[in-house]
């Protein structure tokens, strides 16, 4: 993920921010007094726009006061594509989800687009924060987890279910070969 811009409307404190990150390289680095917007204009961001999760009891909360509706997009390249999600969220009422894959929006139903962009970002969100984003308060959830929670973030952020999925064909092409050979076999022996 090539991470281009993110825009937080009326997240958290802040009313229009738009953070571009076209220009710069990577890994970032962002730094700023406490309490300054660091952690919602990025971080936050990142995660409500995929997961349209928040660290809190209700998403309404990260509404900035006195307004009723906010809105993060984020804009990044991934596998040639340019893609676009944008997260939607009026008090009181049900999230709105939008994804754009080179221009053309992929789905207008929520759970239809949240699975599209699941596929997308094939990442659950303990491994995102473990290996896209790093807080200052997240520092030690990875050396915090129990062993098998940290190998199967590990296995998630390498994608070591490749190798379980290739294992299994290759089981599965040897057991029709062996079931080819002694058909085979069966039909010389009735020569």
């Amino acid at each position: 993920m090539n991470l281009k811009t993110i825009r937080c409307q009326n997240f958290f404190s802040h009313r229009d921010t738009n953070i571009n990150f076209e220009d710069v390289g990577s890994p970032v680095l962002v730094t700023g007094e406490n309490g300054a917007g660091k952690s919602s204009a990025i971080s936050e961001a990142l995660v409500y726009a995929i997961f349209g999760d928040l660290r809190m009891d209700s998403v309404d909360d990260a509404i900035r006061n006195n307004e009723n509706e906010m809105i993060v997009t984020i804009e990044f390249a991934m596998s040639g594509q340019e893609v676009i999600i944008e997260r939607r969220k009026r008090r009181g009422k049900t999230q709105k989800l939008g994804l754009w894959i080179d221009g053309t929006i992929v789905s207008e139903l929520l759970s239809e687009t949240q699975k599209h962009i699941e596929k997308l970002i094939p990442l659950s969100y303990d491994a995102f924060r473990s290996s896209v984003i790093l807080r200052q308060e997240d520092a030690d959830f990875f050396v915090s987890q129990k062993p098998d929670d940290r190998k199967k973030i590990i296995a998630e952020i390498l994608d070591l279910n490749a190798y379980e999925r290739l294992e299994k064909l290759a089981r599965e092409k040897r057991a029709d070969i062996k079931a080819e050979i002694k058909a085979e076999q069966n039909v010389l022996l009735t020569l």
